[in-house]
């Protein structure tokens, strides 16, 4: 086993970091919010395809272009949150990288 300067194993030291639960948390918030957006995503289908229909008939669809505006702006908050975490855990597997580099280097 790869074993540091301090004599601290490497595999204890990486337990030992946040590092894993913390990358698993943030995985999971990521694809909640992606979830979340897809639902979202569902939900602007069915408005489009209802305010279409209310369009041809001459009704009015003010009301469900409001919700669709809603359901929008939901959507890409969800979208640029999700993307702000993977962008979290990109950084996070650097880091990652980086502790077992010095630990194989200090070998």
């Amino acid at each position: 086993e790869m074993v540091d300067k301090n004599q601290e194993q490497i595999v204890d030291k990486i337990q030992r970091s946040l590092l894993p639960g913390e990358f698993n948390r943030q995985r999971q918030l990521a694809f909640d919010l992606q979830s979340k957006s897809l639902v979202e995503n569902e939900t602007c289908q069915k408005l489009m395809e209802s305010i279409i229909g209310k369009k041809r008939s001459g009704e009015d669809f003010s009301e469900e272009y409001e919700k669709l505006q809603g359901a929008r702006k939901r959507r890409e908050i969800y979208l640029i949150e999700a993307c702000q975490i993977m962008e979290k855990k990109f950084n996070m597997m650097q880091n990652f990288v980086k502790l077992i580099d010095r630990s194989i280097d200090e070998q």
